[in-house]
């Protein structure tokens, strides 16, 4: 007895099967899934948004607490519900810099600037006030007044930049100040053309930049960035062990000293128009009566005998050199020699 056609058995839908069709829910890992987001993801734009935003909490929070580190450092009293005066700075994430130490690098530039805004008054300008009225006269250098204040005000202000990020970074929570410092040092392109450009490199990065000497620069530029760091090198090696309240002294014999030492690149201090001595009337004008004294005779003589002198021989040797070459040279067609005509009649 044949058996009968045995039917094939009914496939069952299940999650990998329906409807004929298999398919498998398979997501690729990350390194998010298993390294976690931090404060360097915040901003990233390869990273899906619900990765960015725990990212971006992190960072602010981070950036808050800064401020609020930086503001009581400031003498200002911080309550629970502290307000900062500027903005969280996110630009060093869209550098060439590593996100991941971008964030810091932004996080203590916040902080540097919340300082700025929250301190009363620039210790170091204050200080130094009476010697801006007039640093040339202080110094005792013979440039330009306006010029030299002008520099004496832009290298105080450098200096005390350079003190404050020293000063800051001290604090064990503001280490990010610290990675600021070297993210801006990274950020240098090395084409300075003003002063300004120089003293900002030198003062703030000095320690940090390669040395002059080995960088193609213009000698002008060169000679002046060896000037500042030969001078500033010594406060760089005081900055470390120096204690904060002796900080202002250290910054006020940096900026003299480094004022001094540009002072001969400046320009002179114009000269005051000297005044017409005693017994002498205005400028005589020329006339015959004058014109001896103007021009006195042994001048005008000795300048003409000097140009003979000086021009004949040279004329003569070149036409006694012509001569020698072409002795045909001097005499006439139309009139033959003498000596050739009494030749002829002789003959005739």
């Amino acid at each position: 007895m044949i058996p009968a056609k045995q039917q094939a058995p009914q496939k069952q839908n299940s999650p990998r099967y329906d409807g004929g069709y298999s398919y498998v829910s398979y997501k690729r890992r990350s390194k998010v899934d298993w390294a976690g987001v931090g404060v360097g993801d915040a901003f990233k734009a390869n990273l899906d948004y619900t990765v960015r935003m725990p990212a971006q909490r992190l960072f602010f929070r981070a950036a808050k607490a800064g401020q609020a580190i930086a503001a009581r450092l400031a003498g200002v009293s911080v309550a629970p519900g502290f307000a900062p005066k500027t903005k969280p700075q996110i630009g060093p994430f869209y550098t060439n810099y590593p996100s991941s130490i971008a964030a810091y690098g932004a996080i203590g530039l916040t902080a540097f600037l919340e300082y700025e805004e929250q301190a009363s008054q620039s210790i170091l300008l204050a200080y130094l006030a009476e010697y801006l009225a007039n640093p040339a006269k202080q110094d005792e250098v013979s440039v330009d007044p306006e010029i030299y204040k002008r520099l004496a005000e832009h290298v105080t202000r450098t200096v005390q930049t350079r003190l404050i990020l020293e000063d800051l970074a001290r604090e064990p929570r503001l280490s990010s100040i610290e990675i600021y410092r070297l993210f801006s040092a990274a950020q240098q392109t090395l084409r300075w053309s003003t002063l300004p450009e120089i003293l900002n490199a030198v003062i703030l990065f000095g320690d940090l930049l390669p040395d002059s000497r080995r960088m193609a620069l213009h000698p002008m530029t060169r000679a002046i960035c060896e000037d500042i760091q030969v001078v500033s090198s010594l406060y760089f090696a005081e900055l470390p062990v120096v204690k904060s309240r002796e900080m202002v002294a250290l910054g006020v014999a940096w900026v003299r000293a480094v004022c001094k030492r540009l002072a001969k690149y400046l320009p002179p201090a114009a000269e005051e128009e000297a005044a017409p001595a005693a017994g002498i009337g205005e400028p005589q004008r020329f006339s015959r009566k004058n014109s001896m004294m103007l021009f006195p005779p042994w001048t005008v003589l000795s300048l003409l005998l000097y140009s003979i002198l000086r021009l004949w021989p040279s004329r003569w040797n070149r036409c006694s050199g012509a001569r020698k070459q072409n002795p045909e040279m001097g005499r006439t067609r139309n009139k033959p020699p003498k000596r050739l005509c009494r030749k002829r009649l002789r003959k005739r």
